[in-house]
């Protein structure tokens, strides 16, 4: 934007900040008249017309936002939220997953993928994303969260889970309006006795009761599925690449294009974020490499048979990594130490399911490794796919180690 423009577009930052909507959308149409397509401009567009509820014109500078920057947080995250209030949660699931995939320690992303899973009354899915939106939680007012969370519990008969997320919902509230320290302690003890009467009463339970199994739904024939999954940030297109090299299509759809970040292109495939409502559609992806994030994983159907490549890289090495590609598109980055922890224990949960899991044949992956000495791990991957990897140099040639960085170690 010009000087007036840009000048303007301050002006309507200060009027958000003071909750002033209306002057801040005023403003910002002004400066638009300069330069209707700056970043910044949309980006403020998008966030008054979020907070005058005004859904059509948040939805079409979202849309324009992702028309010249397919991975710009903020622009999947408003589409949720616009998806959101106009009943349509099957897309408001997939803008926020969308939002994980480029920054999975965004509290927002996760809070917005549970509310659209509250709307397809997917409970078990929905805690889980609220869950983790609450851990994530640092500056983020988390009280929403464990509102909705008290709201499924109570939903599914468990008064008692009900009854401690509303008492954490009032607790994060007061926490964010930095009421006095005395108040606090007494409330989270409150908390915390009320959390133990809940668990010793659910053991009590489950000591008590027979769990009688549900008949089982009826499946398709097993089938044997590649998937390439990891943390964002952790060599999964890299992997995508070399498979494509040794003969092996990727389901891909081609939507996402290269950028700085990953100049030689993504290999991911839209459809595959409707897995939580549409676990089925995995089988379109057979006799080809599919990538799958690792939050997905456990909606992957259990009858079939899954080799899985998990990509693994330093944990400090993913923030970064993440950091930088937000500061490439001019978002704000959180501060890594925030996120390392919640990054740590989801990888950490996530392989200990697939390690044990009959149906998955795992082969673990760490990128600097792959990167570093690919002499080493092609012969692994063919000997893991035998009969469809074929080595050689132009599948070696692939590894380009140029494009590792953000490996420092931490301070």
């Amino acid at each position: 934007a010009g000087h007036r423009g840009g000048a303007r577009i301050i002006q309507a930052y200060i009027a958000l900040e003071r909750n002033e909507k209306r002057r801040a959308l005023e403003l910002l149409e002004q400066a638009r008249e300069e330069d209707p397509d700056a970043p910044m401009l949309l980006h403020y567009l998008s966030l008054a017309y979020l907070a005058l509820r005004q859904w059509p014109q948040a939805e079409a500078t979202a849309r324009r936002i992702l028309a010249t920057d397919p991975t710009n947080v903020q622009g999947h995250l408003a589409l949720a939220r616009c998806f959101l209030h106009q009943n349509q949660p099957d897309e408001a699931v997939n803008a926020a997953l969308d939002a994980i995939a480029h920054d999975y320690a965004n509290p927002l992303g996760h809070f917005l993928l549970g509310s659209a899973l509250v709307q397809l009354a997917d409970w078990e899915n929905a805690t889980t994303a609220l869950l983790r939106s609450t851990q994530l939680a640092g500056r983020f007012d988390s009280a929403p969260a464990f509102r909705m969370l008290a709201s499924v519990s109570r939903l599914r008969g468990d008064a008692m889970d009900s009854e401690n997320y509303h008492l954490q919902a009032r607790f994060a509230r007061k926490r964010q309006s930095s009421l006095d320290g005395v108040s606090l302690d007494r409330l989270h003890g409150e908390i915390s006795v009320r959390d133990a009467a809940r668990l010793a009463e659910r053991r009590r339970l489950r000591e008590k009761s027979e769990v009688t199994p549900a008949p089982a739904a009826p499946v398709s024939e097993p089938m044997d599925l590649l998937i390439v999954s990891g943390l964002p940030r952790s060599g999964t297109s890299l992997m995508m690449q070399i498979l494509a090299a040794a003969g092996i299509p990727p389901m891909t759809d081609g939507e996402r294009s290269a950028d700085t970040d990953n100049p030689e292109g993504y290999y991911e495939w839209e459809a595959v974020k409707s897995l939580p409502q549409n676990p089925a559609l995995i089988e379109q992806a057979a006799g080809k490499a599919t990538k799958v994030i690792s939050a997905l994983l456990p909606h992957l159907p259990p009858q079939h048979r899954y080799k899985i490549i998990f990509m693994t890289r330093p944990i400090h090495q993913i923030a970064r990594s993440q950091q930088t590609m937000l500061q490439h598109r001019g978002e704000v980055a959180a501060d890594t130490s925030r996120i390392e922890a919640t990054l740590r224990e989801h990888a950490e949960k996530i392989l200990s399911r697939l390690r044990v899991l009959p149906n998955v044949h795992l082969l673990e992956v760490p990128f600097p490794d792959l990167v570093a000495d690919p002499d080493r791990w092609l012969p692994q991957l063919a000997e893991f796919l035998p009969g469809s990897f074929t080595s050689g140099s132009a599948v070696a040639a692939v590894v380009r180690p140029d494009l590792f960085r953000n490996r420092q170690n931490p301070a």
